[in-house]
């Protein structure tokens, strides 16, 4: 159950998810041995999850807390590769500094996941939109992310960054 917490958040005003949390709560009991649940979700609402019912923590046994990725370029250069693309070096650099502002100035509810996937997805459009204004396009041109694809990200200082050093 991804975003597990999200059955207590409301506890005053919502009788479907305290429904939902009593019936998982028996399920779990009754079915002990033929029932496997996984719930998931951020560390400190999830600790308010297990405490919105007093037999809830009880009932399971493994607790396991990923930590966030620290700056690891890996994980969004191995999703351009998947697709065909590639990064230059300059934006190899840009993405590191990117990502070390990012890590570094992680918000409460920081999912760096979910972050890289949608820095792809913004990347290959500011590369679809760029490709489509050229005229005639090779093919290393139709692969390769350049630097100017990271500046065309909004709220992001990187148009200073110099991506030689």
């Amino acid at each position: 159950i991804d975003e597990a917490y999200s059955l207590t958040e409301n506890d005053h005003s919502d009788s479907y998810g305290r429904e939902c949390l009593t019936e998982l709560t028996k399920a779990l009991e009754d079915y002990r041995d033929d029932l496997a649940v996984i719930v998931a979700g951020y560390t400190e609402p999830m600790q308010k999850f297990f405490e919105s019912n007093p037999g809830l923590r009880s009932r399971f046994s493994t607790f396991i807390e990923f930590e966030d990725y620290s700056v690891r370029e890996e994980i969004l250069v191995d999703m351009c590769a998947k697709n065909d693309y590639e990064l230059s070096e300059s934006a190899k650099k840009l993405l590191h500094i990117y990502l070390e502002n990012k890590v570094n100035s992680k918000e409460e509810n920081f999912a760096n996941g979910r972050m890289i996937r949608n820095l792809y997805e913004e990347l290959v459009m500011n590369h679809a939109r760029r490709v489509f204004n050229m005229e005639t396009p090779n093919i290393v041109d139709l692969k390769t992310i350049l630097d100017v694809d990271f500046n065309q990200l909004p709220n992001q200082n990187l148009k200073n960054a110099d991506p030689a050093s």
